[in-house]
């Protein structure tokens, strides 16, 4: 896959913004309106960050602080662990947790996520925090059939669907959203 041109995407001109150029510098594309994400993006005070992805090594490192802030002394694997918080890691895209069948409480709040993807192997999850994100469709969730505690607090989604196979859900947190018709979410 070639690298568009990110000057002829954004309609790069003299009057650019430095926030802008430090943007098209680090971001890469995920989406046909990347323009408008990057523009999202900036407006939210990222500025300058570099937008990463969730590692393998990143989720051993959020581990490791989960059971030294806990003082857990043994041993926590990709296997066995219950909770994981990613928040506040510039994460533009949800992947490589595959391996964490046993999570049941998963935070990726105060990121750049724009679509919720890749939680299918998420069975038993039943607390997820995607706020503070760039979310706006609520999407692929269908897996999640344990989920009791959903926060999409503060995202760009403008309606409340996608949640049909949540049964158990309890607690939906989507304030501070476009939602066009708030009454909808009360017949939930």
């Amino acid at each position: 896959m070639t690298m568009p041109d990110f000057a002829s995407l954004l309609g790069k001109n003299k009057g650019e913004s430095q926030v802008q150029k430090q943007m098209i510098i680090y971001t890469t594309p995920l989406e046909d309106n990347i323009k408008d994400t990057l523009k999202q993006i900036a407006s939210k005070g990222y500025g300058s960050l570099k937008p990463t992805l969730i590692t393998i090594e990143e989720v051993k490192k959020a581990i490791n602080e989960y059971k030294q802030e806990n003082q857990i002394y043994s041993d926590i694997n990709m296997n066995n662990v219950s909770e994981l918080s990613l928040s506040f890691k510039r994460i533009l895209k949800i992947e490589n947790l595959d391996n964490l069948v046993k999570l049941e409480k998963l935070k990726l709040d105060n990121n750049m996520i724009m679509k919720i993807q890749n939680l299918d192997s998420l069975i038993n999850i039943k607390w997820l925090d995607l706020s503070f994100n760039n979310i706006s469709i609520i999407e692929g969730l269908d897996k999640l059939v344990n989920l009791t505690d959903l926060s999409l607090f503060n995202n760009q989604i403008t309606s409340v669907s996608g949640l049909d196979n949540c049964k158990k859900l309890n607690v939906l947190s989507v304030g501070k959203n476009q939602i066009k018709n708030p009454r909808l979410v009360f017949f939930l």
